[in-house]
């Protein structure tokens, strides 16, 4: 991988985390399932989510519009060919479950000592309590 040169850099890893944090939003709330079999509008999806925190949902609705994640015509949602085809958790190809999973994922940094390396330490990534890396 190329190193991070300027803060356009910097700029589109900060706004990837973003990104993924609506969609993993999105997934937690059932949109995409909820959008699977029509289009339907704020109000709906608002009452739907039993009304929590609607202006927030507005924000996210936006978002995933703004990802190409949903699309937004006359004030009614829907989603957009690959939203429908991947997130919605009862389509046949779904990738919904094992996406909205890494949302949880813990990710800390453990230190160990490693056999052959003259007592230096050598940092481990660890995610979900299983070490990644070297």
């Amino acid at each position: 991988m190329e190193p991070i040169k300027d803060v356009r850099g910097i700029s589109h890893v900060a706004y990837g985390f973003m990104a993924s944090k609506a969609l993993f939003a999105a997934l937690n709330l059932d949109v995409f399932t909820r959008l699977s079999s029509r289009p339907k509008a704020f109000d709906d999806l608002a009452s739907e989510a039993r009304n929590r925190a609607a202006n927030r949902l507005l924000t996210l609705l936006t978002a995933c519009v703004s990802l190409g994640l949903l699309e937004e015509s006359d004030g009614h949602y829907r989603n957009t060919p690959a939203s429908q085809t991947y997130s919605v958790r009862t389509a046949p190809c779904t990738s919904a479950t094992i996406i909205a999973s890494r949302s949880t994922a813990k990710f800390t940094q453990r230190s160990r000592t490693s056999t052959g390396t003259a007592g230096r330490s050598r940092r481990f990534l660890q995610v979900d309590g299983k070490p990644r890396g070297g």
